[in-house]
């Protein structure tokens, strides 16, 4: 997959768009994402580095599945990919409830 000038298989297809229609105009639009780390990735270590990418940490689930969500700037999402502890990045969608 192919984000502006990156090409970077952990961007998911939805995010890489959201990436692609914002990069130009809104570069520094906040954007929710769900990270997965490897499970063998230090978690202190990885929410350290993300802050320091630009991650505004919300969440951090400790299990077999190491996830961290957040919000970032578009422009900054590609810098997190680069990292050995992220296998692949998601957005966070927003949940509307159904009503009767």
């Amino acid at each position: 997959m192919e984000v502006g000038n990156i090409s970077n298989s952990k961007i998911s297809e939805e995010l890489s768009t959201i990436i692609k229609e914002n990069i130009q105009t809104s570069s520094d639009e906040q954007t929710r994402v769900i990270i997965h780390l490897d499970e063998n990735a230090d978690l202190e270590d990885a929410k350290n580095t993300l802050k320091n990418l630009g991650l505004k940490i919300e969440n951090v689930i400790e299990g077999p599945i190491l996830i961290v969500s957040g919000s970032i700037s578009v422009k900054d999402i590609s810098s997190i990919s680069k990292e050995s502890a992220v296998k692949k990045i998601e957005y966070d969608g927003k949940i509307h409830a159904l009503t009767n």
